[in-house]
């Protein structure tokens, strides 16, 4: 059994070879701010990853792991996007009639990192994806115009964050 000393900033170092095998070996790594393994690390059995906290993040060979799909966020009233966001679809259903408004907080509010995508698909009547007191560029719109964008039914939209406070869109169905 493995467990860091459960304080707010404890840190776990191992530097050789672990083998944690169901139903012999538990590890865990609560409370804890970094975890090292120097040596080998072999699994037999399930491995959950899983983090806490909306700027949590695995990493893995130094890149991020994230979703193999893009799961669906319902949103069927007006809608601020939120951190936990990023690499899903916030979808506005059919069953929803009403035209809504989507937005993409400010960077001082909600601080995603730069290459952050976030998608918008809309199945009734018209979305308008807006961003608070940033900046959002339309492709391909050599005008730099930077307003709110609407999304008629059946289109599908990606918002890029390109630099702190500059997301580019584009899509289909978007105007």
């Amino acid at each position: 059994l493995i467990v860091a000393n459960n304080t707010a900033n404890s840190v776990v170092s191992i530097s050789k070879t672990a083998n944690l095998a169901y139903g012999n070996a538990n590890t865990k790594l609560a409370n804890t701010t970094g975890v090292t393994f120097a040596g080998d690390l072999n699994f037999s059995g399930n491995l959950t990853l899983s983090t806490a906290g909306s700027n949590s993040f695995i990493k893995l060979d130094g890149l991020r792991v994230g979703y193999l799909e893009i799961p669906p966020n319902r949103q069927t009233a007006n809608y601020v996007a939120t951190y936990a966001d990023s690499g899903k679809h916030i979808i506005h259903p059919a069953s929803d009639a009403n035209n809504r408004i989507f937005t993409i907080p400010s960077n001082a509010t909600v601080p995603y990192a730069n290459g952050t995508v976030l998608t918008f698909i809309n199945m009734a009547n018209t979305v308008t994806i807006n961003v608070a007191s940033d900046t959002m560029y339309l492709a391909g719109d050599t005008t730099g115009n930077t307003a709110a964008r609407n999304l008629g039914v059946y289109g599908l939209a990606t918002a890029v964050k390109i630099d702190t406070t500059i997301w580019i869109i584009s899509g289909t169905n978007l105007a």
